[in-house]
């Protein structure tokens, strides 16, 4: 008795690991529409086409094409927390976190469709989803904040400097940055161009006259 109920549950186990890789396909797949279309014209039977598969196979995993923005949306939000996790591992003076977060950030995108499929869901079908109270520069602009303000408690930032200010600078910086890549269409080149406009712009708030001291 106790055997069966462990090869029962042995073939559950099996069955969710199963569920939550075609999941995880159906995903790529529609990330795979979704950059290059907003999602209010794609739809599962397009998901499915992309997949080889039948469309019933797709709704059971997702209901509507709403869920499957949902699940993309999850996805790149997750991706954007472990940037800013890893760069707080790698870097323990904020200004060099921020660097290294921009540059996490700008290879998560370049590399991984689904992030750039959510970033897009994010910016043209954020009214579908109000419960998520969506706006990434608010988002970005708080955690930059954060790590400006403890640049300024060790000392790092000049005192007449204003984190909001310069936190909005960074911000605006990056995603313009992202915008420009995204309009040429040329995202293996986003890391590069990420550090050194980031780079430029931390410079410009660094030492000599900036708004921030330099490192010495």
């Amino acid at each position: 008795m106790t055997d069966d109920l462990d090869d029962a549950a042995d073939l559950d186990d099996a069955a969710d690991l199963d569920d939550a890789a075609r999941r995880r396909e159906i995903l790529a797949a529609a990330a795979s529409l979704l950059v290059d279309a907003p999602l209010v014209e794609v739809t599962l039977e397009d998901v499915a086409r992309v997949l080889h598969a039948p469309v019933e196979e797709v709704n059971r995993h997702f209901g509507s094409v709403t869920e499957v923005g949902a699940a993309l949306l999850a996805a790149e939000g997750d991706s954007m927390r472990e940037a800013q996790r890893t760069a707080a591992l790698v870097a323990s003076d904020p200004l060099d976190v921020l660097r290294a977060t921009f540059h996490a950030v700008a290879v998560n995108i370049s590399s991984r469709p689904i992030v750039r499929a959510g970033i897009r869901i994010a910016q043209e079908s954020r009214h579908l989803y109000p419960e998520r109270r969506i706006d990434p520069f608010r988002t970005w602009k708080a955690f930059v904040v954060g790590q400006l303000e403890r640049a300024k408690s060790a000392g790092r930032l000049r005192p007449d400097a204003d984190p909001e200010s310069v936190a909005w600078l960074i911000v605006s910086a990056g995603l313009g940055t992202k915008e420009l890549v995204a309009f040429t269409g040329r995202w293996s080149e986003l890391p590069e161009i990420m550090e050194s406009t980031v780079g430029q712009v931390m410079s410009l708030i660094g030492g000599g006259g900036g708004l921030a001291e330099g490192r010495d």
